[in-house]
């Protein structure tokens, strides 16, 4: 459901708009740190930053024998895709290209527009929640038509299917490493990546300051925003499922209701209420997308004591989060309760419920599938 502002409602509007300016100057001084650490030490910086935030030991190169290894392991069908995106692409970046001219204006008088391309160009190839060999083709294909010899390409989680994308683009090196760190590297240059003319590409938030930080060092495209917010608001409206929970003397009957409104920054907030024969659970939480870990995370607590934290676990279209907690009830039973969140592709919610009482080794089990 999409909430509609009035435009001559001034307050509803400065609430729209408002932004917490101090939490900007903090944010942006954050990524100046790495930004400026990275442009000092270098490697050493570059390194230590790769292990913090993209979990990568040198060495941060991904070799040309395991590109070809890996793209070996992408579908032929999606090879193929890959293959004709790509010709796609190099046909209208072609159209593109400016073209050099020389026009007399007068007897003996020419004005002369030289086209050169750039020497190298860096690619910003984000690898959040769904790997983009698109990204790494719409950036590093243009390049190459335009005559760039050197475009190099940096990605935190380069999947088969990007390193397939790589080859076909004519990629001349690619960093397994993102971020803020990343850009900084690009811009300035290291032991271990080259400095570039231009990046370009999309990214996160920490990403797109460091491309606005760094852009009057080396060139960018533009600004490009966050996408991890963007795909959690789509799970924004009212959810209902129901199912059975089963594993007693006999099934009972399992329905819930799933409310899911956008919270402050980069979180969305979930209110479920659950009800059985025997007794009414309800829930409340955040899932949020952490910038600084490049992770997705998730909080529950419910009206029987329970609390639980877990990162998400992302593979394809799905990010499944596994929340478990051993509580007292009011009654003093020892409660285990498990909550397996899967948000699946954007516009599909399943909650696997599991309830222990008292160590008996008894589980109830429901799974609830979610509609809007």
């Amino acid at each position: 459901m999409m909430k509609i502002v009035d435009a001559r409602n001034r307050k509803a509007l400065e609430r729209v708009f408002a932004r917490d300016r101090s939490a900007d100057r903090a944010f942006t001084r954050r990524v100046a740190s790495i930004v400026d650490r990275v442009r000092a030490e270098g490697d050493r910086a570059l390194v230590r930053f790769a292990r913090r935030f993209d979990d990568v030991r040198p060495p941060i190169e991904v070799s040309q024998r395991e590109m070809l290894a890996e793209a070996e392991r992408v579908p032929m069908a999606v090879r193929r895709a890959v293959q004709q995106a790509a010709r796609n692409i190099a046909k209208v970046a072609a159209r593109q290209v400016p073209k050099s001219f020389v026009v007399t204006v007068a007897p003996g008088v020419s004005v002369e527009q030289r086209v050169e391309p750039l020497a190298r160009v860096g690619c910003y190839v984000p690898g959040g929640r769904f790997p983009l060999p698109s990204s790494l083709l719409m950036t590093a294909i243009p390049a190459r038509v335009a005559g760039v010899a050197d475009v190099i390409a940096v990605c935190p989680r380069p999947e088969p299917v990007v390193m397939a994308a790589a080859l076909e683009a004519g990629v001349t090196r690619l960093f397994h490493v993102g971020g803020a760190h990343a850009v900084a590297a690009m811009a300035y240059g290291t032991d271990t990546i080259p400095r570039v003319d231009k990046i370009v590409g999309p990214g996160n938030r920490y990403v797109a300051e460091a491309k606005a930080l760094v852009s009057a060092d080396c060139a960018i495209d533009f600004y490009a925003g966050p996408t991890e917010i963007a795909l959690l608001s789509n799970y924004i409206g009212e959810w209902s499922g129901s199912s059975q929970l089963v594993g007693g003397t006999e099934p009972e009957p399992f329905s819930c209701r799933l409310t899911i409104n956008k919270g402050n920054k980069s979180k969305i907030n979930y209110a479920g209420r659950c009800t059985l024969t025997s007794m009414n659970l309800s829930v409340t939480g955040t899932i949020a997308f952490d910038d600084a870990t490049q992770t997705y995370q998730a909080i529950m607590g419910s009206n029987a004591g329970y609390k639980g934290t877990a990162v998400g676990r992302v593979k394809g279209d799905e990010i499944t989060f596994d929340l478990s907690e051993k509580e007292t009830d009011r009654a003093g039973n020892a409660v285990r309760l498990g909550a397996q969140i899967v948000l699946i592709g954007s516009n599909s919610i399943n909650v696997n419920y599991q309830v222990e009482f008292n160590d008996s080794g008894n589980v109830l089990t429901a799974s609830v599938p979610f509609t809007k």
